[in-house]
């Protein structure tokens, strides 16, 4: 499940993991929209008294003495209930932002089969200090297996941030992994909480403004979590040189940080907007419609609604 588009020919992106929690009472038109069927389990999940299983390893979980509910959709699961595209990802995100629901992880991968750097140059970069990164912590990990004749490796990870944070980048070997031999190197974002709905309003907002820009954006997310940068180029960090195999990946695309939503700021521009340029007509509106008037308002309130765009739904979360 991916994309590529344009000039970032050599990079493919795709999502492997949400998981996303929403009110209870709406579990069953959530599942109606993914056209999912759940085979009820014997024991609970996550903190929750009851599960179902959903198609390829799905997960859904709830309690009778709690008001919400929780899904897991793994990379199958994920891929099958989108139709394996992008679109479908970013329908079921809207759809969950409008049953007031939330995510908590969020799993963004970018798929490498240019073959112009493999996993051990990576590694290299990093041991010479070549990145950039609010995390200053990384870890190198290996599996292996014990074959009659020697030690076979079956898999190597570099981890960028910590486990627990809420932003963690894994650069791992696919093709090793695979076992096919590509030339395959996949790096990974893990978003967690409050930055894994941060994330998912980057990624929707420019979904809406065509693929090109939903790309440039992704890959503006990944650069912001970590930039591979030549160390000596520069003693300050921001003005350090692309590597130039990365440069090639990211192709020109700029930083993209998660940012916050400012919930009180935002509120007061809509209510100033209101005051200022609705207000006087509202004002004539009750004149003149007198007890009919919540009607009207009422009407103007659902077709509204029916216009909410990413960034209201967003308040709407943040706020409830």
């Amino acid at each position: 499940m991916g994309f590529t588009k344009g000039g970032f020919m050599s990079v493919q992106i795709s999502f492997d993991w949400l998981s996303m929690s929403l009110n209870k009472s709406l579990l069953g038109d959530m599942l109606t929209f993914l056209k999912a069927e759940k085979i009820p389990c014997e024991y609970g999940f996550r903190g929750y008294r009851q599960s179902a299983l959903l198609i390829f390893g799905g997960r859904v979980a709830w309690s009778d003495d709690r008001e919400d509910c929780h899904i897991d959709l793994n990379s199958q699961s994920l891929a099958y209930f989108s139709k394996g595209t992008i679109e479908g990802v970013m329908s079921i995100l809207n759809k969950l932002y409008e049953f007031g629901g939330k995510l908590s992880r969020l799993d963004v991968a970018f798929d490498d089969r240019s073959g112009k750097i493999g996993l051990d140059g990576i590694i290299e970069a990093i041991w010479a200090k070549d990145w950039v990164s609010k995390s200053y912590n990384f870890r190198i990990m290996e599996s292996a297996k014990n074959s009659n004749s020697k030690i076979d490796v079956t898999g190597k990870t570099v981890y960028i941030g910590s486990s627990k944070s809420s932003t963690l980048l894994r650069i791992y070997d696919k093709g090793l992994e695979t076992g096919n031999g590509d030339s395959w190197v996949r790096y990974e974002i893990q978003y967690r909480d409050d930055n894994s709905n941060l994330a998912a309003a980057k990624l929707i907002q420019s979904y809406e403004s065509g693929l090109l820009e939903f790309v440039k954006v992704s890959i503006g997310l990944l650069r912001s979590v970590c930039d591979f940068r030549e160390f000596n180029s520069n003693e300050n960090s921001s003005r350090r040189v692309l590597l130039s195999w990365w440069s090639d990946i990211v192709n020109g695309a700029v930083k993209v940080t998660l940012g916050t939503v400012e919930i009180k700021h935002s509120m007061d521009k809509v209510m100033n907007w209101l005051e200022y340029q609705v207000s006087s007509n509202l004002a004539l509106a009750r004149k003149y419609y007198g007890s009919g008037f919540m009607n009207v308002v009422n009407y103007l309130t659902e077709v509204g609604e029916s216009k909410f765009k990413q960034k209201h739904k967003m308040l709407l979360m943040k706020t409830s």
